[in-house]
């Protein structure tokens, strides 16, 4: 009973467009392999689709000379000429990977050992099974038709097997998920529209990147999924939209106003975020070593003309900032969001994150799985974040690989210049309100918890500590190279280790301080360096 009202609490959320096509897909698969939905389309004549250099170097996660593929700090090698595209022995997401075929566009592969490899992935079309669903046909999409223009090749049997596979795509639009898979849909086919010249994939293509890009892509320029990772994965596509439209005169252009907008929004939300050494913060699903870095992503759009980037004031992506004496101050004040597409999400309600001259001092734990396993629960507990948790109980109710059923409302309750307080229900059932509040003066930062406690729950603050900080206690004091942690009104305070996930399925381990907070309690920071 409890499993069948945790997928209630879930699905209550989504839309009624989700739960359509989530039936009808499931449906489908059942009587239609994906290979027969080509059917045997028109293949129409390949117009060369040109593109400025954007000046992001791919990683290499392809070695030619040992036939081996690296992604998710995972290796595989495989047979020469017998590369299986349905590998399992990793995960989904790294078989997915392998299937997006990012690293035909490596520096180091040239235009002959690319169409090896494209020749090799349809001898085995037939036996596809992830590659050929929508969201890794997207990412391929884009990425072969960025090779085959900017190697100059035409090859019929390549060109024609793209059309079947765009062919698909367009009949497996993924509404039964919505976000950003939808969003990466839109941007392949229009990839595919000029690449063709393709009146119907434009059509498509324009209306999905109209109606998607409105709603995903908040005031404050903020992807609505709250991943700083995802952001910027989503940016560096649309980027890529903008480089085809401007370079490559067919249509009017009337689409191009609209995504700059889009774009210079979403540029000036990831340069307030980014702190001052370049990273983004590695909340929600974010992990390193995935997407291209705020750096290369303003130098791109400086190269597309998109040049007067401003700060854009943080607020309906619910994340703020305080920077104060060489202390930069990230902390959240959302809740789940989108309601009816969670996946991203982890239940860090009022998290924090703290660096100091340019290095992390105060993280969040990271990432190291999508697979739905111990390790993913408890990388979305509130435990493995730097919030007010209660053993064995997260403020949302985060299940699965990708789902949440209750939600904690987050509500703010004051927000000034120098302070912001909010708090959230998500404990109430077990006799626990939260309210933080946010503070900086000319001096310092300072975190406020105020606990109303009605039952005999221990609450729990844990703050989890980048690997390559040292810490020295002193009294009520932590040091470390950087700053000064003064604390106050905690009940007890214990050292232990944690495991920080150094990029996907790859651990360090890191300094943790425990914390029992009292009724009101309180964590001051200031810069010693």
């Amino acid at each position: 009973m409890r499993s069948i009202g945790k997928i209630l609490r879930t699905v209550r959320h989504l839309k009624f467009i989700q739960l359509r096509f989530q039936a009808y897909y499931r449906l489908r698969s059942k009587l239609i392999r994906p290979q027969q939905l080509a059917g045997k389309p028109e293949v129409p004549s390949v117009h060369k689709v040109v593109m400025l250099d954007s000046g992001i170097q791919i990683p290499d996660s392809y070695n030619h000379d040992l036939n081996k593929f690296t992604f998710l700090n995972l290796d595989q090698q495989f047979d020469r000429g017998r590369i299986d595209w349905n590998f399992s022995g990793h995960g989904k997401l790294w078989t997915y990977n392998l299937n997006y075929f990012d690293f035909i566009n490596q520096q180091n592969i040239t235009g002959e050992m690319g169409l090896r490899l494209m020749r090799e992935f349809l001898s085995g079309y037939d036996q596809l099974a992830d590659g050929l669903e929508p969201y890794p046909i997207s990412l391929r999409g884009m990425n072969w038709i960025k090779f085959l223009s900017d190697k100059g090749c035409d090859d019929t049997e390549v060109n024609n097997s793209l059309v079947r596979q765009y062919t698909i795509l367009s009949k497996s639009l993924e509404y039964h998920l919505l976000g950003n898979h939808l969003l990466e849909n839109a941007f392949a086919l229009l990839f595919a529209a000029y690449y063709y010249r393709h009146e119907s994939f434009y059509s498509v293509a324009e209306k999905l990147l109209v109606q998607e890009l409105t709603e995903q892509i908040n005031e404050d320029g903020g992807h609505y999924e709250r991943s700083p990772m995802y952001h910027q994965i989503l940016l560096y596509r649309l980027l890529d939209c903008l480089n085809i439209i401007k370079h490559n005169p067919w249509k009017s252009d009337a689409l191009l106003p609209f995504l700059e907008e889009k774009a210079v929004a979403m540029l000036g939300w990831l340069q307030n975020v980014t702190f001052s050494n370049g990273d983004v913060p590695m909340v929600k699903d974010t992990a390193s070593g995935i997407a291209p870095s705020t750096r290369e992503l303003l130098s791109y759009a400086s190269s597309l003309g998109l040049r007067d980037i401003h700060d854009t004031k943080l607020a309906d992506s619910g994340y703020r900032r305080f920077d104060e004496k060489g202390l930069e101050f990230f902390f959240d004040i959302g809740q789940v969001e989108p309601a009816y597409q969670p996946g991203h999400a982890h239940s860090d309600e009022l998290n924090f994150l703290l660096y100091a001259a340019g290095e992390p001092v105060i993280v969040d734990t990271g990432v190291s799985t999508y697979e739905a396993n111990s390790e993913r629960f408890r990388e979305r507990a509130t435990s493995s974040h730097n919030c007010i948790s209660i053993d064995g109980h997260s403020a949302s109710e985060v299940w699965g690989a990708f789902r949440v059923g209750r939600r904690a409302k987050v509500k703010v309750l004051e927000e000034k210049t120098e302070q912001i307080t909010a708090s959230h229900d998500g404990y109430e059932s077990l006799g626990l309100k939260v309210q933080r509040s946010f503070k900086r003066s000319k001096q310092e930062l300072v975190i406020e918890d105020v606990l109303d406690l009605t039952s005999d729950v221990i609450p729990t603050l844990n703050l989890h500590f980048h690997p390559k900080v040292e810490l020295d206690f002193k009294e009520n004091q932590i040091f470390t190279k950087n700053v000064c942690i003064e604390l106050s009104g905690y009940l007890d305070i214990t050292f232990e280790k944690y495991k920080f996930a150094d990029g996907f399925n790859r651990w360090l381990e890191a300094p943790l301080v425990k914390l029992t907070p009292g009724s009101r309690s309180k964590i001051v920071f200031r810069n010693v360096s």
